[in-house]
């Protein structure tokens, strides 16, 4: 089972969040976006109050202890960094041959 964390409470979230739950193998662990009403609106949707959330994709993260962070922002990339730093052990034990390729 995968653990992860939502970031992206937006429009086209939704959907995400219902194809979410449709996999057996994926927890969904944690919600993050910037605007805590939004977070508030789709926990409450999906009835995930019980998961980990905040405006922070870093503490949440932590918090989780995630084993991927799934970006719905439109600012994605600007995380991407600090995403990699954080989940690049997960990332070398689900594909040993990346350890090699300087990800």
């Amino acid at each position: 089972m995968r653990r992860v964390v939502i970031a992206g409470c937006g429009s086209v979230s939704s959907n995400y969040f219902r194809a979410a739950a449709e996999f057996e193998d994926i927890d969904r662990v944690g919600i993050v976006d910037i605007d805590s009403t939004a977070i508030e609106s789709k926990t409450g949707d999906f009835n995930l109050d019980r998961i980990e959330s905040g405006t922070d994709l870093s503490s949440v993260i932590e918090r989780t202890g995630c084993d991927l962070a799934w970006s719905l922002q439109s600012n994605a990339l600007r995380w991407c960094a600090r995403l990699l730093r954080v989940l690049r052990a997960a990332v070398v034990s689900w594909y040993p041959s990346s350890a090699d390729s300087g990800m």
